[in-house]
């Protein structure tokens, strides 16, 4: 078996390193668009594999730089296979109502929808394993065990739990379902360890979830005290009741409330996000502490004012640019990532080998179907 090339790391601390570059994350997004335009979306396979294989590389860890070995070839298969199913179920859901009327195809519908729901947390997982699988570092490839279906069970499971006790159990569903994740990932024959239990931080949850109910009750009624006095209550009261039964709102009414939503779902959230900073960056300090390989352990070091300064930045690039800035928040959350995250420890390279495990031969089809996205 292959073993990892390059001497033992001296123990001690490091970061990641990326030093791409924004205009050739421009080059690379412009190419990447024009292609898609022009092939009417088909070329986005390949433009993902692109965007991936710049930014891998660009990322080095202790003087190594990270590999990328997908290919567009599989990633637009993978969808391929994803698409047949899903035409060759809707076909039979088709013939079934046809020959069984509508009822049976109804039920069928349903039956449909909750497993989409299903296939989205199988779908996440199985392109974890892709990347995973297409990722190396010197010489030696990552890899994932665990089966998605029983991490889709764990998630569903979970988030309907704490669904029913109004999202007070969001502590343990983290654990939980990134731990399933995590505790699966290998680097080649080394697997990773996680240590994070729910009790280290509910405390501090329990603040925060609080906290955050009473910011946003505050903003809504801040935003309708407003809102009545510069004279809007009656387009509200227009469309919320105060008009002759079966009249239609004025387009005026029906535009003001559109963008009363954004504005008041805006101003809400940016009143909350100090406190939502406050607890996702400890979150992702202790969990990125939690976790370990190969000899090394994990740290984070970011601040609630840093993270709030790197997501008002991000947000106002892609609202005044209107997502056209999109590599400039790409490089901006890889510099982030890279900055904020400590490697402890030296790994023995005689202790990591090769890994194994079979790797898929197509990539991500299922996730295509349900959530396509840029990276």
């Amino acid at each position: 078996m292959q073993s990892m090339s390059g001497a033992g790391d001296s123990a001690g601390a490091g970061r990641f390193v990326y030093d791409g570059r924004l205009g050739e994350l421009y080059v690379i997004f412009i190419k990447n668009l024009l292609l898609t335009i022009i092939t009417l979306g088909i070329y986005r396979f390949w433009a993902k594999t692109r965007v991936r294989r710049y930014l891998w590389s660009h990322t080095s860890l202790f003087g190594d730089r990270f590999e990328y070995t997908g290919t567009g070839k599989e990633l637009f298969l993978g969808f391929l296979i994803a698409l047949g199913l899903f035409l060759a179920f809707g076909a039979i859901l088709v013939v079934v109502t046809i020959v069984l009327g509508e009822g049976v195809g109804q039920v069928l519908t349903g039956v449909f929808y909750i497993l989409l729901f299903f296939l989205f947390f199988v779908a996440r997982f199985t392109a974890l394993r892709y990347r995973l699988s297409r990722t190396r570092w010197r010489g030696i490839r990552g890899g994932l065990a665990g089966s998605p279906w029983r991490f889709a069970g764990i998630s569903i499971g979970w988030n309907i739990v704490n669904l029913l006790t109004a999202g007070l159990l969001g502590p343990v569903v983290t654990v939980r379902t990134l731990g399933y994740r995590i505790r699966n990932a290998f680097f080649g024959t080394a697997r990773t360890s996680f240590s994070a239990q729910a009790k280290d931080f509910y405390g501090r949850f329990l603040i925060y979830y609080f906290s955050s109910a009473a910011l946003a009750i505050i903003g809504l009624a801040i935003a309708a005290g407003v809102i009545y006095a510069i004279g809007l209550g009656g387009e509200l009261g227009e469309l919320f009741g105060n008009r002759v039964p079966g009249e239609k709102p004025s387009p005026r009414a029906v535009v003001i409330m559109i963008f009363g939503i954004y504005a008041v779902a805006f101003f809400v959230g940016l009143l909350m996000l100090p406190v939502v900073c406050w607890y996702y960056s400890f979150l992702y300090n202790y969990l990125l502490r939690s976790t370990a390989i190969a000899g090394i352990r994990f740290g984070g070091t970011v601040t609630t004012w840093g993270m709030f300064g790197y997501l008002i930045v991000n947000l106002v690039i892609m609202v005044v640019t209107l997502g056209l800035a999109f590599p400039w928040v790409m490089h901006r959350v890889m510099r982030f990532i890279a900055a904020n995250v400590v490697v402890e420890g030296a790994i023995d390279p005689e202790t990591v080998r090769q890994s194994q495990m079979s790797a898929p031969r197509t990539g991500e089809g299922l996730l295509e179907m349900l959530d396509t996205g840029v990276i």
